[in-house]
């Protein structure tokens, strides 16, 4: 944080939330942002392919639906097990 903090003169920081988090790289934040904002694309094609209503939407979440698909994704011989159609 020390390095970002040198370069920035401050934290950055996005809705209050520093970015980088507490004994984490800047190289760690940039992946773990990735991640999520991979994570939020998905959810976002599975709402409009499947239909899902803000309800759904947050079952699917709290059930780590994507955490899931990832797995049989990188787990399967065959590619992508859509669940929902």
């Amino acid at each position: 944080m020390e390095e970002l903090k040198k370069v920035s003169g401050k934290y950055l920081e996005y809705k209050g939330k520093p970015l980088v988090r507490e004994g984490e790289t800047v190289e760690e934040a940039k992946a773990r942002i990735k991640k999520e904002q991979e994570k939020r694309d998905y959810y976002v094609k599975e709402c409009v392919d499947c239909a899902w209503s803000v309800r759904q939407l947050e079952r699917q979440i709290n059930s780590f639906y994507y955490e899931k698909n990832l797995y049989i994704f990188r787990s399967s011989h065959f590619g992508y097990s859509q669940f929902c159609c």
